[in-house]
């Protein structure tokens, strides 16, 4: 994981904030994270943009007690420092959902990052440290028939091990394959 003072120098040349209450640059390529919550506003192809707003909690926040429960991602054994409180995206100013269970087991988030590839509007967080660092990658579509934007696939890949991953692919019913295109 990054240091603080670490995270403060990159972000510092970066033109960010390391501080999770100040607004970060704006459209910035990456955010650092630290414990705190997060908006940014990253623009893609055209007039169109992607809101993310995430918020870092300590483990403790959430597990106050301890837990039984084991962080799969983002720690080599053990409990992680921090882990994902909340996780909101909004794609041209209308919510795609995306549901705790897709993310709560992601600890130690370490970057944020969104970007457009064609159709596919994809969240990307970097996480972890050494043999317990991960990227995750959530894929969003537009869907015609819903009229909204809906989580396509996750993808979870173990960083020093590439080999380790799980992807999920999401489906909705969008009528008979002769109408869709």
């Amino acid at each position: 994981m990054i240091k603080p003072v670490a995270a403060a120098l990159i972000l510092a040349v970066l033109g960010g904030s390391a501080h999770a209450d100040i607004q970060p640059a704006p459209n910035p390529d990456r955010i650092y994270l630290e414990t705190g919550s997060y908006h940014s506003t990253f623009k893609l192809k055209g007039s169109e943009r992607m809101d993310v707003t995430l918020e870092v909690i300590p483990y403790r926040a959430r597990f106050p007690h301890g837990s039984k429960v084991r962080v799969r991602w983002g720690t080599d054994g053990g409990v992680p420092e921090t882990l994902i409180g909340k996780l909101d995206v909004k794609i041209n100013g209308f919510d795609a959902t995306l549901e705790l269970a897709n993310y709560d087991y992601l600890g130690n988030p370490v970057t944020l990052t969104a970007r457009q590839d064609g159709n596919d509007y994809i969240v990307l967080l970097s996480g972890g440290d050494a043999a317990g660092s991960y990227d995750a990658k959530w894929i969003f579509r537009y869907s015609k028939k819903r009229s909204e934007y809906v989580l396509r696939k996750r993808i979870l890949q173990a960083g020093e091990f590439p080999e380790v991953h799980e992807i999920t692919d999401y489906t909705y019913y969008e009528g008979p394959p002769w109408t869709q295109r």
